[in-house]
């Protein structure tokens, strides 16, 4: 699922619509919430069906029937209010929904609201006023935030220097049913050049990124001549700084040149043991 402002011909959500085989709505802020359903239902993939259940200019809720058929889910599609005297009505209305559904459920969306002070970069100090709405939603609700891979911020306003201001507003969050469900599911911030706000992207099997290989040093490298040389040529680098700073750069450059070395010139010694 991919949660994006209609702004922009092609941008990194307009790739991963055609690279995803599943389901994959398409959520379009600054329209009426009758043709948002209209254009959720046209952009779902086959296996995938939804049930209307509430709408209005807040929100709308859509029963979900997809893998596993036999687990249907509810998931609440909204834009929260930005007026604070209508924020603290709007999320005991939207707790009050989640509670009252037995199944699974999700939110996701603008939400329009943080919950911690890391989730900001620049203007005021955010208030506890300001996070205590979502902070009491989630912990009445048992939600949980799904987190997610990429950029920090999925709003800016899109201003130069001290003037910039960026938050992590748009945000899904999740029972622990529904996480069961989906243990593999997770949110990535995408990236649009042509709009305030970043899409997010919802995948309910999203494939890890590649972790960092930790350094390992292979015993075998100690008996070829040309590992010494390239320690003692990296160690002879200029670094400038602190004792510290220096060793720390020095052993970094050596474990690049090394890993660099075995597999360009000595050869990869753990695929010639898998080859074994």
């Amino acid at each position: 699922m991919i949660v994006r402002e209609e702004k922009g011909v092609r941008d990194e959500a307009g790739v991963c619509l055609e690279q995803c085989k599943t389901f994959v709505p398409l959520l379009i802020d600054g329209v009426d919430t009758e043709q948002e359903i209209a254009k959720l239902s046209n952009s779902l993939r086959k296996g995938v069906d939804l049930e209307v259940v509430y709408s209005d200019k807040n929100m709308f809720a859509v029963l979900v029937f997809s893998d596993p058929p036999e687990s249907s889910w509810i998931l609440f599609a909204i834009y929260r209010p930005y007026r604070r005297a209508k924020r603290k009505v709007f999320w005991e209305m939207l707790g009050n929904m989640v509670n009252s559904f037995s199944g699974p459920w999700a939110v996701i969306r603008d939400l329009n609201c943080i919950k911690r002070s890391d989730e900001k970069c620049g203007g005021r100090v955010v208030s506890e006023c300001s996070v205590n709405c979502l902070k009491d939603f989630m912990s009445n609700t048992g939600a949980i935030d799904l987190g997610f891979n990429g950029p920090s911020f999925t709003w800016s306003n899109r201003r130069e220097g001290l003037a910039n201001i960026k938050e992590r507003l748009d945000q899904c969050l999740c029972d622990q049913e529904w996480q069961s469900i989906f243990p593999k599911a997770g949110v990535r911030h995408l990236c649009n050049a042509n709009s305030d706000h970043n899409p997010i992207l919802l995948d309910t099997h999203l494939e890890p990124e590649n972790p960092l290989r930790p350094f390992r040093f292979e015993a075998m490298w100690t008996k070829a001549e040309e590992s010494r040389l390239v320690i003692k040529h990296t160690w002879q680098v200029q670094v400038v700084g602190s004792h510290g700073f220096k060793l720390v750069k020095k052993l970094a450059v050596t474990c690049r040149d090394l890993k660099y070395w075995n597999k360009n010139l000595f050869g990869n010694t753990r695929e010639k043991i898998k080859c074994l």
